[in-house]
This record gives structure tokens, sequence and C-alpha cells, in this order.
């Protein structure tokens, strides 16, 4: 999510500085110089603003938590659901929830290390079952997973642009399945408090 929104605002301050060209162009005392910098200049900046637009409007569209009703469900846990999920979190999940980058997702990565940008600190939560999901309900679990939306209606930030949210309800139902069947292991995370005041409201943490 991050690098395209990099790119985003990269294509956005090319169109910008070709709109100044474009300005400057208007202004040149030479003909040549004065239509054949605001045609070819003028184009590409109308292009750039296009594509901006289009590009924006996409990001919303897959990157924007959606707000869904939590569902009633209850995951059965039969051992080929247990052994599906376990193959999902440690292709999607262990990256972000696990310091060692492999199950169990004892969580405490500060992810805003990673950030092309000084975002402030994004600690990964426990997701054993010593962690806070042991309040959650399946359904509850599950739009987090799908919608990037904590139990309370927060959004998750970097959840909202987690590529397991694409996963199948199959599949979310087998992640979920893991998930209450690792060893609870005991890791309280929280972000260090010197960096509360960089770090905005959501976080990647399951409340």
């Amino acid at each position: 999510m991050l690098s395209n929104i990099l790119i985003w605002l990269a294509i956005v301050a090319v169109a910008v500085l070709l709109g100044w060209l474009t300005f400057r162009a208007w202004h040149a005392r030479r003909k040549v110089v004065k239509w054949g910098g605001v045609i070819v200049s003028g184009l590409f900046t109308i292009v750039l603003i296009l594509v901006s637009v289009v590009m924006l409007i996409g990001m919303v569209k897959v990157y924007s938590p959606r707000n869904t009703p939590i569902t009633d469900l209850a995951i059965a846990g039969t051992s080929e659901q247990i052994a599906r999920g376990q193959h999902l979190a440690g292709s999607f999940c262990a990256s972000c929830h696990s310091t060692t980058n492999e199950l169990p997702l004892t969580g405490g990565v500060d992810l805003g290390k990673d950030f092309p940008m000084p975002l402030g600190s994004y600690v990964s939560v426990n997701l054993t079952p010593a962690g806070p999901l042991k309040n959650w309900s399946d359904g509850e679990i599950f739009r987090a997973i799908r919608n990037g939306i904590d139990r309370d209606g927060q959004v998750l930030f970097v959840m909202s642009g987690a590529r397991c949210r694409h996963l199948s309800d199959e599949d979310i139902h087998a992640l979920i399945a893991y998930l209450r069947s690792q060893p609870a292991v005991a890791n309280e995370t929280q972000t260090p408090p010197d960096q509360h005041r960089h770090r905005p409201i959501n976080s990647t943490r399951w409340r």
C-alpha cells in the first residue's frame, strides 16, 4: 500500500512540475517556445492529472476499510482447517507477527521501521491464545482480516492493506482455526512509550 501511495505522490509531483512549466511557457516571448511548451507540457500535465485521479480512486476502493457488520461465525477447527491455516499463517502472517519470521505468531515486530517514510511505531500484536484475540469472537477476527477493522470499529492501518484480506472465506476460516490452535505464548506487545506521540491513533494492534 505504501509503495502505491509513494508512486501516486510522485505522479502528482511530476504533474505539478509540468503545470509550472506550462505556466512558464505561456509567458515566454518566443512564440515557438510559448506554444510548443504549452502544448507539450500542458498535454502531459492533463494526462498525469487524469492518471493520478484514476489511481487515487482505485487505491481508495482497494485499501479503504469496509465497515461491514460482524458475522455470527463459529469455526469448527477441524484438523484440515488447522493444517491449511498453518500454511497460510506462515505465508501471510509470520513476516509481520513474528520476530523470527516463523510460527507461532507472538508479535512484537515494529513494522514502522520498514516504512519508506517516518510514520511512527506500528508494533504487531501477539496472535497466540495468550494475546488479545482470546477475547475476540471468530466473526470479529474474520472482519479484522477481511476488512481491516477491529472489534471496536477502529481502522487497523496495516491490516487494511494486507494481502490476506483477499483470501477466500474458506481460507480465512482456516486461518482463524490455526490462530486458535497455536500454543499460548505470553508476549505483551506494546508500542514504545516514547513513540506514542509519533504514532497515528490506529495501528496494527488487535485490541
